[in-house]
């Protein structure tokens, strides 16, 4: 969501990078809770309990856990508390869990194994969404059919925007 705030910052602000951002067809956005300080989580956190990061080959975040995997096996699972200390500090006052600039929004939290969630933010955006499933690029299914749907992304959003305007 924070590079997505600023190209349209810069599109829109007299001030703004016309050369840079002329040149821009079409935004996509990642959900985004927020993003670690790679450095120091590693550092103060992952070496001493014992994992390398060498070996590291997904993290993930699922049901308030933070979790370090290799090959698909987990070599790490904590409750996210223990990772507040390590979240970037321009991420904490940051309310857009969405991308709700973008042309199009996808992330992967309350989706189905298997799926990501995309939300069409423009006409752009819905026209091209519409033409990738046409042409059988996509496989596009209503938030209803997901497992957790629309209504989690919501609260998720909210509580975010909450948790940024307190910070």
């Amino acid at each position: 969501p924070c590079q997505v705030q600023a190209l349209r910052r810069m599109q829109t602000s007299p001030l703004g990078c016309r050369k840079l951002t002329d040149h821009v067809a079409l935004v996509i956005g990642l959900f985004c809770m927020e993003i670690y300080s790679y450095d120091r989580l590693v550092k103060e956190f992952l070496l001493p309990k014992g994992v390398d990061p060498k070996n590291v080959t997904k993290f993930a975040i699922k049901k308030g856990r933070f979790i370090a995997y290799s090959d698909g096996t987990e070599l790490l699972s904590t409750p996210l508390k223990e990772v507040d200390d390590y979240i970037r500090a321009a991420c904490k006052p940051c309310t857009d869990l969405t991308s709700e600039l973008a042309d199009i929004s996808v992330g992967g939290m309350a989706s189905s194994p298997g799926w990501s969630i995309a939300i069409a933010r423009t006409q752009l955006g819905e026209d091209l969404l519409k033409e990738a499933a046409d042409s059988g690029i996509l496989e596009l299914r209503p938030f209803e059919e997901t497992k957790l749907g629309l209504n989690a992304v919501s609260k998720l959003s909210l509580a975010k925007k909450r948790r940024g305007e307190g910070a």
